[in-house]
């Protein structure tokens, strides 16, 4: 199972990122890592950004960081499957590193 850290704010010129909290969730589906990633332990990191819109759904989700195209899939397919609700103020874009761990064994 990922573990996912609440971000530091981060801003760039371009862009203003702000703490993200699974608290503010309605639903959070978890990535689905695949069996024999689980198996080998197999480690990975993404971080991914994204927004709320006024429906409290994902919008411009993107991967900014990986070491792992397949984990930064699953996480994107997660994220795009959240919900919240309306947020206080749009546009605002999140930020939230992913790190996956295993305690696989070989099997």
């Amino acid at each position: 199972m990922p573990s996912a850290a609440v971000a530091s704010s981060q801003p760039t010129s371009a862009r203003r990122f702000i703490f993200f909290s699974a608290q503010w969730a309605i639903v959070m589906v978890q990535p689905e890592v695949p069996a024999n990633y689980v198996r080998w332990g197999i480690p990975g990191h993404v971080v991914v950004t994204f927004q709320i819109n006024e429906a409290g759904r994902t919008t411009n989700i993107r991967v900014v960081e990986t070491d792992d195209m397949t984990y930064a899939r699953i996480v994107k397919e997660a994220v795009r499957r959240w919900r919240f609700e309306k947020p206080e103020i749009l546009g605002v874009t999140y930020r939230l590193p992913v790190n996956f761990t295993h305690q696989g064994r070989l099997g």
